[in-house]
């Protein structure tokens, strides 16, 4: 996964300029696993399925690195995790059965962007700044599905 993330970072950046800002996002997901990677805005996840998240991996380029935090159940906020553009930074769980709740995510220069889809509620309203925070706390219910953009 941890590959796979680093080339579509990679790929998405020469697709557009050397100097492109871009983000990358790989979600673990229940029953399911790691899935592919998306970038700058795509959907990570599943919806519609009643799937948890439990982990996300990100990878930027251009933007200074990027910082990520997951609020997950019976845990609460993780604590941040931070790495340089081209790194890959992992918040979350992965063979604990736990869902992740909300997620904070910071980039080192500009702005950043996201949008959760969570139970009960789907789509919820995106949010851009630096950090930015989507998700729930305090309701147990489980994120689905999230898009990151720069």
């Amino acid at each position: 996964m941890v590959a796979e993330l680093k080339a579509a970072t990679s790929r998405a950046r020469a697709s557009f300029s050397p100097n492109a800002r871009v983000i990358c996002h790989a979600a673990h997901v229940q029953d399911i696993g790691w899935q592919s990677a998306v970038c700058d805005g795509s959907v990570a996840g599943t919806t519609g399925q009643s799937r948890r998240m439990e982990a996300l991996a990100i990878s930027t380029s251009d933007v200074g690195g990027v910082c990520a935090n997951a609020h997950l159940a019976d845990i609460g906020w993780q604590g941040w995790a931070c790495g340089r553009d081209g790194d890959v930074v992992t918040v979350g769980t992965t063979g604990q059965s736990r869902r992740m709740e909300a997620l904070g995510v910071q980039v080192g220069s500009g702005s950043v962007g996201a949008q959760a889809h969570v139970e009960g509620y789907g789509w919820l309203s995106s949010v851009v700044g630096n950090p930015v925070y989507v998700g729930t706390t305090g309701q147990s219910r489980r994120m689905e599905a999230v898009r990151i953009w720069v």
